[in-house]
């Protein structure tokens, strides 16, 4: 039986309507649906479709990812870097999926682990990112690559970025624009109080450790929350990917292009 894991976001009625539309379609093709988070996922499926914005799209990305599901998000949402399928194109879009008409873009992962206990804290396909609680006052952070501390800043907090997620929070904050194809990990402080401190981009392969205060710090990966029980956290390479099906007419510099002039 051919299969299909649908992702709604439930508090949005154009992503609902939009969901119904691809439910239709797919089972009037002869496909099996299972809706999310409506049902849990089991046994096997062919791919995966994400219905809300770019915040949708990453908690179906989570989903889909241990799955080794290729995803594509039909967007209901306002930037939408990651939903790149519109509302008036979803049959279409269907129907180049089922036809092969796609290429499956690995998007790196990052993987977070309380340094202290080595515990596992969960994957992120954007970002992970590491904030002071405390509004009016600032937060105090180190940053090691590799064990060789690159520097500690006041800051509001710092970012540890995917390329993916450079058009997300690492952009509000000026950082570098990314090619979802490469391979790197980005260091971005949030509104630092010293003039040295820059953005960072490391190789793929290196480790950052994030020191900070655990009663005063909020950590979360691509928006949901971890609550930290150490001071210390170490960010890398996951082995898992994002398979995002990228058709043929894609290209990142004009979905760029066309979102940053929206404003």
């Amino acid at each position: 039986m051919k299969r299909a894991l649908l992702f709604v976001n439930d508090t949005k009625p154009d992503a609902v309507s939009d969901f119904e539309k691809a439910d239709d379609y797919l089972k009037h093709l002869g496909w099996e649906t299972t809706r999310i988070p409506v049902n849990e996922p089991e046994g096997e499926y062919d791919f995966g479709l994400a219905f809300g914005g770019d915040g949708t799209f990453l908690w179906a990305a989570d989903i889909f990812s241990s799955l080794g599901l290729p995803m594509a998000g039909i967007n209901t949402g306002h930037l939408g870097f990651l939903t790149t399928i519109d509302s008036s194109e979803i049959e279409e879009s269907i129907d180049r999926i089922l036809a092969g008409d796609y290429v499956p873009e690995e998007c790196m992962m990052l993987d977070v682990y309380d340094q202290v206990s080595g515990e596992y804290m969960g994957k992120a396909l954007n970002d992970v990112v590491f904030k002071n609680k405390m509004e009016h006052n600032v937060g105090r952070f180190s940053i090691s690559v590799d064990g060789m501390k690159i520097y500690e800043i006041s800051a509001d907090g710092v970012i540890i970025s995917a390329p993916t997620g450079s058009t997300a929070y690492v952009l509000s904050m000026g950082g570098p624009i990314v090619d979802t194809t490469c391979r790197l990990i980005i260091i971005q402080p949030i509104a630092a109080h010293t003039l040295n401190s820059r953005a960072v981009v490391i190789n793929e392969n290196d480790e950052v450790s994030v020191g900070f205060d655990e009663r005063l710090t909020s950590i979360s990966r691509d928006g949901r929350l971890i609550e930290p029980s150490n001071g210390i956290y170490t960010i890398k390479k996951s082995k898992s990917v994002t398979k995002v099906m990228r058709f043929q007419d894609y290209n990142f510099y004009k979905i760029v292009s066309e979102k940053l002039s929206r404003g």
